[in-house]
């Protein structure tokens, strides 16, 4: 599952382009160059380049002293090397004891990662604990079993676009068409920006010739 752009890169960007290179800001955010490049398209910001006088310089804002080594983590947990990503995560979370979410973040990784070391059927319950195991699931080309755990998620937080959003691309990947337009209709409902996200997002790619999906995420929304 490709990384969903959020709104804190959203923040970033506007803060260091075009002060940072593409490259730089592809680097520090975890994107391709192509994928920042569209991302500037799309928000306007390319007009910058055509101001006269010089901008002011601006200083980047550091990065999370976790997310480093969280993403190595998720990496390590995706090679099945599960005793190393216990103990990466268990370093994060004794490392953060703050960062609340985090900490619960970490948590659930952890027991994620003792039950898949122990082959047993890991049997998640909370919110988080589905959302991971599908995203888990995902990135392994487990595109059913992922829909299952984000639908699962989705009880518990009906109204969470991310996970509507989510499901839309898992359905695209798995080939309906159909559910794929009609949970991409609800999660850009609920959050407008997904409209934006769908443009770009290479899990959609089986749909980029449907006229209703060219029509729901390029149709400009009037102004009330």
């Amino acid at each position: 599952m490709v990384k969903k752009w959020s709104s804190e890169d959203e923040k970033f960007l506007r803060a260091n382009y075009p002060q940072m290179r593409v490259s730089q800001i592809a680097q520090q955010l975890g994107f391709s160059p192509k994928t920042i490049r569209n991302k500037i398209r799309a928000s306007g910001l390319a007009d910058r380049l055509k101001v006269s006088k010089p901008l002011p310089s601006v200083r980047p804002s550091p990065p999370k002293p976790w997310a480093e080594e969280f993403s190595r983590g998720i990496k390590i947990l995706y090679k099945k090397e599960y005793t190393k990503a216990i103990e990466s995560f268990q370093k994060i979370a004794e490392a953060h004891p703050h960062e609340l979410t985090l900490v619960d973040r970490c948590r659930i990784l952890i027991n994620l990662c003792h039950q898949l070391q122990s082959r047993k059927r890991f049997k998640p319950q909370e919110f988080d604990e589905f959302y991971y195991l599908g995203i888990y699931h995902s990135n392994r080309g487990e595109y059913e079993e992922a829909l299952k755990c984000f639908q699962e998620a989705l009880i518990i937080q009906p109204e969470n676009e991310k996970i509507i959003y989510l499901i839309a691309s898992t359905y695209a990947l798995i080939g309906d068409r159909h559910q794929a337009i009609e949970n991409l209709k609800k999660a850009i409902k609920l959050e407008g920006t997904n409209r934006i996200y769908a443009r770009y997002e290479p899990d959609f790619q089986s749909l980029y010739g449907e006229p209703e999906f060219k029509k729901l995420v390029f149709t400009k929304v009037k102004k009330s």
